[in-house]
């Protein structure tokens, strides 16, 4: 018989044979950059990335090492044990099905949630800011950058324009424009400085840390945006913690997200996935922790604290100034504190003043609250330590205001079980923060 007459032909049971071996490296290979993902995260010091406490962040990683152990010691010993090539082929089929969610769920998130025009309402965005990402709220009738304000910015206004940079109190908690932090801190310079046509761009997001901060900067920058002057508004209740080294965030299923900066761990690190992503907020969504109903209306923080927000503003507040804090957060904190000056030398590379506020801690201004820590427990708290920190850092480089001093013991200028200023507290922060702003002004 010829030669070609004795090729065997290939028969489809074949052809499946090699597509399943070829599934089954991709799947070995996957497994195992997934575990060496894993482990850099175990053995690295980068707190969670993710909203749980350190050490239930190291048993999910614990189980998530022994798990893909398992996994990659079943599928191996499968290639000469037929009685396991059922598992195998459940383990391939299942790896596969995920692999194809992640997929789906990646071409949705940047195609349909995270993005302008997201039918998913208050979605924030991903931009691009050179090599970075950072994420913006979604486009408004006022703003086409998603800020909270009255207008849309021109990029070279007439006057002198003042950028506020900060998260959540920048962006602003009052009930109007007119008692809104950065609006009002305009038409209060405007009414001391008539000639000067000095205007407030608010450019606050919410859970912004220092380093979008200096990313948003170089954003408008980078769009032709001119400024006098840069006020950087430094969260005391987040700002410390806020970007962590070795992370960054962006937006995923529509919400602030933190990932590794290490490519290979962003891409591999099983709750990096959008799968995992989607799930966490899916969790949040329908366990909320401490958004309470029946907590009381009262207009200001005299009220009730409710036990909900009560054990989030504890946790808080012990992650924060308890025993051990300053080791817990010294590498962020002074990783913050660092993006501060990054953003002053940016500005005064570009001919800008640079000024910073000092945001008060509700947790650190109120003694009712400490004193409703203190039921809880009995350990000590150091109330000024962060304080102490930042205008030590700051004080001797650039012009600092401290509001502390102004919100202490005031609990009628912060909202009813919430950690922001009411109207009557965005009033007082900007009178505060005008008053400290006319003297830089009017120095020479």
């Amino acid at each position: 018989m010829p030669v070609a007459e004795q090729t065997v032909k290939a028969t489809p049971s074949r052809y499946f044979g090699y597509f399943e071996q070829a599934v089954f490296w991709i799947v070995i290979f996957l497994l195992a950059a997934g575990f060496f993902a894993t482990l850099f995260v175990q053995l690295s010091d980068i707190p969670p990335v993710f909203n749980r406490k350190a050490s239930q962040y190291h048993l999910l990683n614990i189980g998530l090492l022994v798990g893909i152990a398992v996994l990659i010691g079943t599928l191996l010993a499968s290639q000469g044990l037929p009685r396991l090539r059922a598992t195998r082929r459940f383990i391939l089929l299942a790896m596969t099905a995920f692999l194809g969610l992640e997929g789906a769920l990646c071409v949705f998130d940047n195609a349909v949630v995270s993005v302008t025009g997201s039918p998913v309402p208050l979605a924030l965005r991903n931009v691009r800011v050179g090599r970075d990402t950072i994420y913006l709220a979604p486009p408004t009738a006022e703003s086409s950058l998603g800020f909270r304000t009255p207008r849309e910015e021109p990029l070279h206004p007439p006057g002198y324009r003042i950028l506020f940079l900060g998260s959540s109190y920048v962006h602003g908690s009052g009930s109007t424009f007119q008692t809104n932090y950065p609006q009002a801190v305009e038409a209060d310079l405007r009414a001391r400085f008539p000639a000067r046509d000095i205007t407030v761009f608010s450019a606050g997001v919410i859970a912004y840390g220092t380093e979008e901060d200096r990313l948003l900067y170089q954003y408008l920058l980078d769009h032709g945006y001119h400024f006098d002057a840069v006020v950087l508004n430094f969260g005391m209740e987040s700002d410390p913690t806020n970007d962590i080294p070795g992370t960054i965030r962006r937006a995923m299923v529509g919400q602030p997200q933190r990932l590794h900066k290490n490519w290979f761990v962003r891409q591999f690190y099983p709750f990096n996935t959008y799968l995992f992503r989607y799930l966490i907020y899916l969790d949040v969504t329908f366990n909320e922790k401490w958004v309470d109903s029946s907590a009381p209306k009262g207009k200001d923080a005299t009220c009730a604290i409710t036990p909900d927000f009560g054990a989030f503003d504890y946790e808080h507040a012990d992650y924060y100034y308890g025993l051990g804090a300053k080791a817990q957060i010294a590498k962020a904190f002074k990783y913050s504190i660092d993006q501060v000056f990054a953003i002053g030398e940016l500005a005064h590379a570009n001919g800008t003043k640079f000024y910073v506020t000092m945001l008060p801690d509700r947790a650190a201004a109120l003694a009712q609250d400490q004193a409703f820590f203190a039921k809880r427990s009995s350990r000590p708290m150091d109330w000024t330590w962060t304080r102490q920190t930042v205008t030590g850092r700051l004080g001797a480089t650039w012009p600092v205001i401290d509001l502390a001093p102004y919100f202490a013991a005031r609990p009628e200028l912060f909202r009813c079980n919430d950690l922001h200023w009411n109207d009557a507290g965005n009033l007082a922060g900007a009178r505060a923060v005008a008053d400290f702003l006319a003297t830089q002004l009017r120095a020479p």
